[in-house]
């Protein structure tokens, strides 16, 4: 049996510095979102969200006559851009910083989900973010913090730009995920990570 919940004010939600208005804005965000993950949408379980060539919600009337993508075809590249260089910052610091590993593993297999949820990585032609990984694995961690903190305020702009019902919902659930990923992202690097 698993053991009880307790309140605690050690550990690394507390050490992170998460406000009360964040996490009720979390509690919030999710109570919205996972009815929606849930599958309670009532499409076709094969599709849960858009891809890149086809940013419409199935049966929508673009799909049906062949026409062009709408605004969110563009919105999908944009999303796909940040996921990809967000991941790609996790990949660099966990190969600057190996005692990260176990920290930012989870957090870059995360974006890889979403990434093959939206259709997979951009292409290699695409603009990329190859800047440098701080030397210290507290700098480095703090720029992977930050990084997914706008991340998540993104997706949420995203989710309420989105012109498919579906596609808003996908991003919603993208910032409640990434959310919850940060939420026990470790403020200072573990014992030993200080490679």
């Amino acid at each position: 049996m698993p053991a009880p919940l307790r309140r605690t004010t050690t550990g690394p939600a507390a050490s992170a510095g998460a406000s009360r208005r964040s996490v009720l804005t979390g509690l919030a965000g999710a109570a919205v979102v996972l009815p929606a993950v849930g599958g309670c949408s009532g499409g076709d379980p094969a599709r849960t969200a858009p891809t890149p060539a086809d940013p419409r919600p199935p049966g929508s009337a673009g799909e049906q006559d062949g026409s062009a993508p709408g605004a969110d075809g563009d919105l999908v590249t944009t999303v796909v851009a940040d996921l990809a260089a967000a991941r790609a910052l996790a990949e660099r610091t966990v190969r600057r910083h190996p005692g990260l590993r176990s920290s930012l593993r989870p957090v870059a297999g995360l974006h890889t989900t979403h990434l093959d949820l939206l259709g997979g990585a951009p292409a290699d032609d695409a603009p990329r973010d190859d800047s440098p990984v701080p030397p210290g694995a507290g700098a480095a961690l703090l720029g992977v913090r930050r990084g997914e903190e706008r991340l998540v305020r993104r997706l949420t702009t995203w989710a309420v730009a989105a012109e498919s019902g579906e596609l808003a919902q996908a991003l919603a659930a993208m910032a409640a995920g990434t959310a919850q990923r940060l939420a026990v992202l470790p403020a200072t690097p573990p014992r030993g990570g200080a490679a």
